[in-house]
């Protein structure tokens, strides 16, 4: 999966518009999958500015085959284990933000 795909799934995860990752915001994405990408932000802070749905959506170059290999690829590293949980190991300073 090359780093551009990578970084338009991100953008797309962002629900926020914070342009950060936040765990809960990855986390929604291997739960819900796409359907992160066109419903309003459940975890984004109450002081967090409304993102316009069409801001949200993927770009036209991330087709659906690329996000449905990403999110396969971080449900199977996944399994058994809760999401958060998982992904808060990347969150070293416990902002909540996946750091790389």
């Amino acid at each position: 999966v090359p780093d551009s795909h990578v970084d338009m799934l991100v953008a797309a995860l962002d629900d926020d518009a914070s342009g950060t990752l936040s765990i809960e915001e990855l986390a929604d994405f291997v739960e819900r999958g796409t359907a992160t990408f066109y419903s309003g932000a459940v975890t984004a802070p109450a002081t967090a500015p409304a993102v316009p749905i069409h801001q949200r959506r993927p770009s036209r170059d991330l087709n659906d085959a690329v996000v449905s290999k990403l999110r396969s690829r971080l449900k199977a590293a996944l399994y058994g284990t809760d999401a958060l949980a998982f992904f808060s190991k990347y969150d070293p300073d416990g902002l909540g933000i996946v750091e790389a």
